[in-house]
Formats: structure tokens, C-alpha cells, sequence
């Protein structure tokens, strides 16, 4: 089965990164892909997503 997730976030780093920690502990099986749309945060929330080894799909400065 596969599962979509969608997110949205804008300079929320910290919440973000807590949200990614707890989805991958327990998303459980299937296939995933994330879409976050990253409304042009400048906290380094965009940095984090570049280091995610997942399939995720990036929409920058997308207007939430």
C-alpha cells in the first residue's frame, strides 16, 4: 500500500524536526512518500530536509 503525507512548514525547525523523529519511529510498514511545502523558511529548516534519506518531495517557497 502506498501512503502520502503531506506538511507544511515555515520557520519551525525545532517542531519539524520533532514531527520527522516521530514519523520515522512509527510510520510503520508500507511505501511513503512525504510532501512537504516549505514556505521560504530561513531557520535552516530547508538544510534539514536537503539531509532526509526518505522520498520527499520539497515544494520551496509554496505558499501555504
Amino acid at each position: 500500500m502506498h501512503f502520502v503525507l503531506a506538511v507544511t512548514t515555515y520557520n519551525r525547525i525545532r517542531f519539524f524536526r520533532e514531527f520527522w523523529d516521530g514519523f520515522v519511529r512509527t510510520r510503520g510498514a508500507g511505501n511513503w512518500t512525504v510532501i512537504v511545502a516549505d514556505d521560504g523558511s530561513t531557520d535552516g529548516t530547508r538544510q534539514f530536509l536537503d539531509t532526509i534519506d526518505a522520498d520527499v518531495v520539497i515544494l520551496n517557497d509554496f505558499r501555504c
